[in-house]
C-alpha cells in the first residue's frame, strides 16, 4: 500500500507566522480526549467540578508556582474543555530556565532538562501532571485524558483580551450551545 502524505493531513490550530515561545498574552483551549466530559457538569449556568475537574483546576493553578515567567489570568474548566488566559511574563527571546530535576536526572550522569517558558511547555507539563493524578485515581495507568493538541491565539490588544475574559466568564451560561458540548447541536460531529 503506497503511503499518501495527504490522507492524514490536520489542519494546525496555531496562528501562522507567531512564536508562542515569546512573552505576551495568549489564549488557551484545552480538551478532554474524545471530548470525553470528565471534568464535572454545568448546573443552572454554574461549572461544579468533579474529583478530576479539582485535580485540573489545583494542577492549573500550580503553573504559576512551577513556572515562575507564567502567570494565570481569567480561566474556566467545563465538563470537557479548559479556557483560560496565560501571560508568558519572562523569555522575550524565548530564552530557558532549568526544569525541575527528574527521577533519572542528574545522578545518573544525565543534565537537567531544559525547560523553556512556553505554551507547548505550559500544556505539556499541566496534561502530564494531570494525566498522572487522574490516572491514578481511576486505576487506569496509560489512558489518555488530554487530546494531543490545543487551540493557541496570541492576544494583541486590550480590547480582544476583555473580550475573550468576558468568553471564559459566561462559559457556564452558555453550555447549552456550546460547540464543545456534546449534546449540543452546534457540536462538529466526527
Amino acid at each position: 500500500m503506497t503511503h499518501d502524505p495527504f490522507q492524514y493531513y490536520r489542519r494546525s490550530l496555531r496562528q501562522r507566522k507567531y512564536s508562542f515561545s515569546r512573552g505576551g498574552i495568549h489564549f488557551v483551549t484545552i480538551c478532554t480526549h474524545n471530548r470525553e466530559c470528565m471534568l464535572g457538569e454545568v448546573v443552572e449556568s454554574e461549572m461544579r467540578l468533579n474529583e478530576y475537574g479539582t485535580i485540573a483546576r489545583e494542577e492549573w493553578l500550580h503553573t504559576e508556582v512551577a513556572r515562575p515567567n507564567v502567570l494565570i489570568d481569567e480561566f474556566i474548566i467545563m465538563p470537557n474543555h479548559i479556557h483560560a488566559i496565560i501571560v508568558l511574563t519572562g523569555g522575550l527571546l524565548g530564552e530557558k530556565r532549568r526544569g525541575t530535576t527528574s527521577s533519572y536526572g542528574s545522578a545518573a550522569g544525565r543534565p537537567e532538562a531544559q525547560v523553556p517558558d512556553s505554551i507547548d511547555g505550559v500544556m505539556q507539563q499541566f496534561r502530564r501532571n494531570t494525566t498522572r493524578r487522574i490516572n491514578s485515581m481511576r486505576s487506569t495507568p496509560g489512558a489518555l485524558v488530554w487530546q494531543d493538541d490545543q487551540y493557541e491565539r496570541a492576544i494583541r490588544n486590550a480590547y480582544t483580551l476583555e473580550r475573550l475574559r468576558g468568553h471564559i466568564a459566561d462559559n457556564p451560561a452558555t453550555w447549552d450551545r456550546d460547540e464543545n458540548n456534546p449534546a449540543s447541536r452546534h457540536a462538529p460531529t466526527d
